[in-house]
Parts: C-alpha cells; structure tokens; sequence
C-alpha cells in the first residue's frame, strides 16, 4: 500500500512538523509493545512512541530532508516483512519485502513578515489536522496487506526512513524497483 501526503510549511517549523507525521505512522504501524507519549505541533497534539533510537533516527532524516533541497523535498517510511528465503549449500538467506509505503512531499516556504508566517502556520495546521485524521482513518481501514506477526519484538516489521537524493536515502525510482520486485 502506498501513501502519499503534500504539507507545505515554514521552514523553522519543518522539522517538527515532519517529525509529528512520521511518528504518527510509526504509533500506529509498529505494533509491538511500547510506551505511549503525546507531543505537541503548532498547537495540535499527536501520538507517538517514547523511544530515542527511533527520535534521533527521525531527527536524522529529517535533518538530511531540511539540508538536501532548500524549497523543499520528500521523504518516506516503509515497513517490510521479513521472509526467509529457502535454503541453500551457504545457508538461509533473508529477504525484505516492503508491505507499506508512506511519503510525505514537503514545500518549504520562507516567511516575510509575521503576518505572512501567521497566515502560513494557520494553512500548515489545517494541511497537519487533515494528514493526522487521514493517518488514523488510513491505518483502521487498510489492514488486509499487513503480513501477520510472528516475532514479540517491539518492532515486528523493520522499517526506513529515507530522503531520495542524499547520500544515505535512494532515489524513489530505486526504492519503486525494490518494492515491485518482491
């Protein structure tokens, strides 16, 4: 299944509004058992696991999605499941099939006076209101492409976060070929 969202933001409250979408999906996709914590953006309050490998790994990226494209760019989490291939003369091998594909395409605006930061904080809020009531409404609905759990890990399906065009992310045209071919 694929998702994909556009929010146009300032860029100082980038971040942080990236971050609230991320661990948002994240809440709502991992799963396994974690501790529950609430964080605020742009007056809105939204869900999120309370973890620091998965905060600093989404600070990370979003940190490369800010540096890579001054006006803006995209930015996408996917789950996979894990299958083991069957066996050969050197062993088992495993291979990640991506189930689930988020992306959120982000514009970056720089603001020129306060009221026209004001009126651009007040059109991100509405677009970050829709995106949150379509995360919830998007995870409750779809649920028959999720592979089952077989694992009690906190995170049962490994996922990426990744930014298309940075050193560390692919370009999507890689990540769509590594999608449709599993």
């Amino acid at each position: 299944m694929n998702v994909k969202y556009e929010i146009t933001a300032e860029r100082r409250n980038v971040k942080d509004v990236v971050r609230s979408i991320l661990s948002c999906i994240l809440f709502h996709r991992l799963f396994g058992l974690c501790v529950p914590q609430s964080r605020e953006v742009l007056g809105i309050t939204y869900p999120c696991v309370a973890t620091s490998s998965i905060d600093s790994l989404i600070e990370e990226r979003t940190s490369q999605l800010v540096r890579s494209n001054e006006s803006g760019g995209e930015i996408g989490l996917q789950f996979f499941e894990q299958r083991v291939k069957r066996a050969t003369w050197f062993g088992r091998a495993q291979e990640d099939r991506c189930w689930e594909q988020w992306i959120i395409s982000v514009a970056i605006v720089n603001a020129k006076s306060d009221t026209e930061r004001e009126s651009l904080n007040k059109k991100t809020e509405k677009q970050l209101r829709e995106i949150f009531l379509s995360i919830v409404s998007t995870v409750n609905e779809h649920k028959d492409h999720i592979p089952p759990i077989t694992t009690t890990d906190s995170t049962p399906f490994p996922f990426e976060i990744v930014v298309p065009g940075t050193s560390q992310g692919e370009g999507w045209g890689t990540v769509f070929k590594k999608m449709l071919s599993d």
